[in-house]
């Protein structure tokens, strides 16, 4: 299931990015110059960059971490002692 989903999803990308660059290329119809082809690989890093930046921010999480956790612990047991 997910080899057909990232398949389909590659290639939905690859058309899009291949219209944007005959699209901006302002070549003849059916050719796309290679200025449409930079601009359509620059949006695709720009994609990639954003994603980039929305899963860095997703994944940060402010868990404490084994060790503080048990430190923390410890230092409660001891104020209830």
């Amino acid at each position: 299931m997910f080899s057909s989903v990232q398949q389909l999803g590659g290639a939905i990308g690859v058309a899009a990015l291949v219209t944007v660059a005959e699209r901006h290329g302002g070549a003849s119809a059916g050719s796309a110059d290679s200025a449409g082809f930079s601009f359509a690989l620059t949006i695709a890093a720009v994609i990639l960059v954003l994603g980039a930046v929305l899963i860095a921010a997703l994944l940060r999480t402010d868990r404490p971490t084994p060790a503080a956790a048990s430190t923390d612990d410890r230092i409660s047991t001891a104020d209830q002692g």
